[in-house]
């Protein structure tokens, strides 16, 4: 069982590649379009922003690595009011917010031959995804605390996914009433998503939030978020979810 994971800038996977560095190997031939780092177990990528990008990750780590699972890990920005920056979010569906072919189908969101613009994730990988953090969440939860003044907790979460850094109140207000279910929102998960499902291979996504993607320094908010403990948190968690996920009688191990 291999693992693929994607995030979508070298901030948020600076620690894993310290973690993982006697473990994975730099393929060179994709540096012009996305870094990849892969062993046995685990390949790690870095896609860059945006759903093309996030899609064509995806793709490439299933036709050229082989990948079983396909993880999007990362921050995002928070559309509901009981997300708070820190939060740490276990994605059980996404939805492109950005995709509208009305009048040639009903509903926003929605592609042609489908019936909800919803992706749901496996199960499974939901499940070891939230075996992974949680034993992080206490440690966490007093470092967000340390930082912002409230506790991190944890959620299960649908996430909105397009082409657009949503930067203010009108842009998120636009997002929910157009899908009153998304609670957070981000560049990335629905792609990789959509990509999975079309491959017929399980999928899963963690977010942390880092901001409240209502304001114009978003941009700063996330680097800063990351370069500060979240790129930790998210290596804890590859940590993690390899040791739980995989070997014998590993969690997602018989998918």
């Amino acid at each position: 069982m291999t693992i693929g994971v994607i995030v979508a800038m070298e901030a948020e996977l600076s620690h894993s590649l310290d973690l993982f560095a006697s473990r994975i190997h730099k393929a060179d031939k994709y540096a012009k379009t996305q870094e990849i780092y892969f062993g046995d177990e685990l390949v790690l990528c870095i896609s860059g922003v945006g759903k093309v990008n996030a899609a064509s990750a995806a793709a490439m780590l299933l036709s050229l690595h082989y990948v079983d699972v396909l993880i999007s890990i990362g921050v995002s920005g928070s559309l509901a009011d009981d997300f708070n920056v820190g939060d740490i979010a276990l994605v059980t569906t996404a939805l492109e917010h950005d995709l509208d072919l009305r009048p040639i189908v009903e509903s926003p969101g929605v592609a042609m031959g489908q019936s909800s613009p919803l992706y749901r994730s496996h199960a499974k990988v939901t499940e070891t995804l939230h075996l992974a953090v949680e034993p992080l969440l206490e440690s966490w939860s007093c470092s967000v605390y340390d930082r912002f003044g409230t506790r991190a907790t944890l959620h299960t979460a649908t996430v909105a996914t397009g082409d657009t850094l949503v930067t203010s109140v009108e842009q998120k207000s636009a997002i929910v009433s157009q899908f009153p279910a998304a609670q957070l929102v981000d560049m990335e998960t629905g792609a990789i998503a959509k990509v999975a499902i079309n491959h017929g291979v399980p999928w899963g996504a963690l977010r942390v939030v880092s901001d409240s993607a209502d304001s114009k320094e978003v941009a700063r908010e996330v680097f800063a978020f990351c370069s500060w403990e979240g790129s930790k948190l998210i290596a804890s968690t590859i940590a993690h979810l390899i040791e739980i996920g995989l070997g014998k009688n590993g969690v997602i191990d018989d998918l």
